[in-house]
């Protein structure tokens, strides 16, 4: 499932009720810096799993995604 948002808004759902009911949130988001994009993930909520929380950066590559911790 996947949902998008308007900017700033202070929901992860425009219904306001499916970031409630889903086991997890991860927030994509993307910012040009001149000629350069940033893109950072968030994983927000994720239910009976550990993770490492705050924000970080990603990459796409040939190989794959990095994500930088």
């Amino acid at each position: 499932l996947t949902s998008e948002i308007q900017k700033d808004s202070p929901w992860y759902s425009r219904d306001t009720y499916t970031e409630i009911a889903c086991d997890g949130i991860i927030h994509l988001k993307s910012t040009s810096i001149g000629s350069d994009v940033q893109r950072t993930m968030e994983v927000v909520k994720m239910r009976n799993t550990k993770m490492k929380g705050g924000i970080h950066t990603f990459t796409f590559s040939p190989k794959g995604i990095t994500i930088t911790v």
